[in-house]
């Protein structure tokens, strides 16, 4: 589990696989829906900035980048 809670608009790892989306991949909290403590939704982009994928996620699918890891 997660050290610190994560927050909308910080960047996040996957630390397991999802449907199109392997382990590793990096992406962003768009949105923390209200009273939720473990459901979390992040987008994924390309190398241009395009969405690729939008998930519903929880605590246990990725872990918070911090620092220099973004």
């Amino acid at each position: 589990m997660n050290e610190a809670t994560p927050t909308l608009f910080d960047m996040v790892e996957l630390t397991s696989a999802t449907e199109n989306m392997p382990i590793g991949a990096v992406g962003t909290i768009v949105d923390v829906p209200p009273g939720s403590e473990d459901y979390f939704v992040v987008e994924f982009v390309d190398s241009e900035g395009v969405t690729i994928a939008i998930k519903d996620l929880t605590l246990s699918d990725f872990r918070l980048l911090t620092g220099n890891e973004c």
